[in-house]
């Protein structure tokens, strides 16, 4: 019998931990933007209308829609996107591109409750600039310049929505008088599960059945 509760409890155990992180097969953006009001699936999210501009200036050259890749993040209660390109401008150059998309809700999923970026293979020198400034339920803002840092930021919304919620997203470099590169862009959309029922019955099961065995380590 004593077995039988602390295999119930292993179990429980196992339900209740956060599965690892994993990301879907690789696409590019103009593959999203083909896909139109149809959209791309993220766990319990739908991403659909993605629309794409981009623009350079001092001799650098825009970006593509096909030259940006796209990853789906399917992180338990966490899904969003991986965009990658080679944002970079040297001295005198500058190149934005610009990143709409819209996401809702599928029937049955929880609520959206927070949404955040973050960049990586970021750099800059002699006064160079990064910045990706995001628009939507909430403003982010990423930078990397010679008077700091952020790259990083999570904003919680006042009102957990089902959506549908647009997203802008602004990526730029400008060199000024040396260098500025960003590769990698994340964005990430929380949500706070509600437990299944079978979940709940198992894990109430669980409790009564420790019940028993708490009360005699109570009574030593």
């Amino acid at each position: 019998m004593r077995f039988r509760r602390v295999l119930l409890v292993i179990g429980i155990v196992l339900l209740l931990l956060p599965a690892g992180m994993a990301y879907s097969a690789q696409m590019t953006l103009a593959d999203l933007i083909d896909f139109g009001s149809d959209g791309y699936q993220v766990q319990d999210k739908l991403f659909y209308d993605f629309f794409y501009s981009s623009s350079a200036s001092g001799g650098a050259v825009a970006i593509p829609a096909s030259g940006v890749s796209v990853t789906p993040i399917d992180i338990p209660l966490n899904p969003g996107w991986l965009f990658n390109a080679a944002w970079t401008a040297g001295p005198g150059q500058t190149v934005d591109s610009l990143i709409q998309y819209s996401v809702r809700v599928l029937d049955g999923g929880p609520p959206i409750t927070d949404i955040s970026a973050r960049m990586e293979g970021y750099g800059q020198i002699s006064q160079g600039l990064v910045v990706v400034a995001e628009t939507g339920p909430v403003n982010l803002l990423l930078y990397d310049a010679s008077f700091g840092t952020v790259s990083y930021q999570e904003a919680v919304l006042e009102n957990p929505t089902m959506g549908p919620i647009t997203v802008y997203k602004d990526i730029s470099v400008n060199g000024n008088n040396g260098l500025a590169t960003v590769s990698a862009v994340y964005n990430q959309f929380s949500e706070t599960a509600v437990p299944e029922p079978a979940t709940m019955l198992l894990l109430g099961s669980g409790m009564v059945g420790m019940a028993p065995f708490i009360r005699r380590k109570l009574k030593k």
